[in-house]
């Protein structure tokens, strides 16, 4: 069963986003969930597996937290948040294609208990600009690439991955 997914290049309100394309979103007073926004989930819509964190480690704010492997290249994934992890998600080591295809809702990453709670609080309460309008404006009027890395070689499109979430 899979939840409802916002239409392409929509940002769901029901979450803070982090400048490295990241989102989380509360679960309940003492978790959030983390993942990566559609941004980030079209450049990475090759991914061939994940490496979470263990459950119980800690992860900490800007630094890499898990690693999605895309054309046998490993991309970092930085945490918005420090905290210790509560539960990864399971379902992206037997389809990872789930970051790419579902990433608000069937390819989030893992959640964590909040080490440092008023670090997440403050996070979470921030003003974030309103991205639900942002869009792609195209000089030519047409239509945003779905598969940009059959038209980028590897090296050039890994490049892009590491400018974006690196």
């Amino acid at each position: 069963f899979r939840e409802h997914e916002p239409a392409p290049w929509k940002f769901p309100e029901d979450r803070r986003y982090n400048p490295s394309h990241s989102w989380i979103q509360r679960v309940d007073d003492d978790r959030v969930r983390f993942g990566v926004d559609v941004f980030a989930s079209r450049l990475l819509a090759r991914a061939t597996s994940v490496i979470l964190p263990p459950v119980q480690s800690q992860v900490r704010r800007d630094r890499a937290a898990c690693w999605i492997v895309e054309d046998s290249e490993l991309v970092p994934i930085r945490s918005p948040v420090t905290g210790i992890v509560h539960e990864i998600n399971a379902m992206l080591q037997c389809d990872p294609s789930l970051i790419g295809s579902h990433p608000y809702s069937d390819g989030w990453l893992f959640e964590t208990t909040g080490e440092e709670r008023d670090e997440i609080h403050e996070y979470l309460l921030q003003e974030v600009s309103d991205h639900t309008d942002l869009g792609l404006t195209l000089a030519d009027g047409g239509e945003p690439i779905a598969d940009l890395h059959r038209l980028l070689p590897a090296e050039k499109h890994l490049a892009l991955i590491l400018r974006f979430l690196g």
